[in-house]
């Protein structure tokens, strides 16, 4: 969450280019949430519908949209606008006011989403002491941003890329495996409350 949150509107100062619009860090705030919102909304509708689409599928989500939004940042901010006003050029895309909304709706529909699954599988891991599970995850998350946050004068974009790429392919990979144990443990129950009858 420090690249969506903090990280990446430091960036829209911090570039020569987009800092003529002083206003531009808010508007992304403010798609950043409604996005994020709207993204909850959906997934409420569809989990209604769709069995299970809270959690591999939703993770899916988020995943494509934070690789999405995380290329569309490393490719039209200059490298170390994450920490110094700069006006070096940007890799591929030049920068413009309308980008940064593009990334905060991909943003906001990946936080959502990687939340809505976390707070899923913990519910179903440990339905008990979800509210345990819950907060132990938080936590961790909490201590990565906070490394990330430190170490932060140190890191340039092309860093920040690597590290969620990283981060973000683990994250499925472990996410997925978790998942798969739930739906073996549920099967098994259910075939148990069949054999019964």
């Amino acid at each position: 969450s420090a690249m969506w949150i903090s990280i990446y509107p430091t960036t829209l100062t911090f570039s020569k280019k987009l800092s003529s619009h002083v206003y531009l860090p808010a508007y992304y705030s403010i798609v950043f949430g409604i996005s994020n919102m709207l993204m909850g909304f959906t997934i409420s509708a569809v989990s209604k519908r769709v069995r299970n689409f809270a959690q591999m599928p939703t993770l899916i989500i988020g995943a494509v949209s934070y690789v999405t939004a995380m290329l569309l940042a490393l490719l039209s901010t200059p490298s170390w606008a994450t920490n110094t006003p700069t006006d070096a050029p940007t890799p591929l895309i030049e920068p413009n006011p309308y980008l940064p909304l593009i990334l905060a709706v991909l943003f906001g529909i990946g936080d959502n989403c990687v939340n809505t699954s976390r707070t899923v599988i913990c519910a179903l891991i440990l339905p008990e002491k979800r509210s345990q599970v819950f907060a132990v995850s938080k936590f961790h998350q909490s201590l990565i941003v906070s490394v990330l946050l430190f170490v932060s004068p140190l890191i340039s974009m092309p860093m920040y890329f690597g590290v969620m790429i990283i981060f973000t392919i683990a994250s499925v990979l472990l996410y997925r495996n978790v998942v798969h144990g739930v739906q073996k443990v549920e099967d098994s129950v259910k075939k148990d409350k069949i054999e019964q009858k």
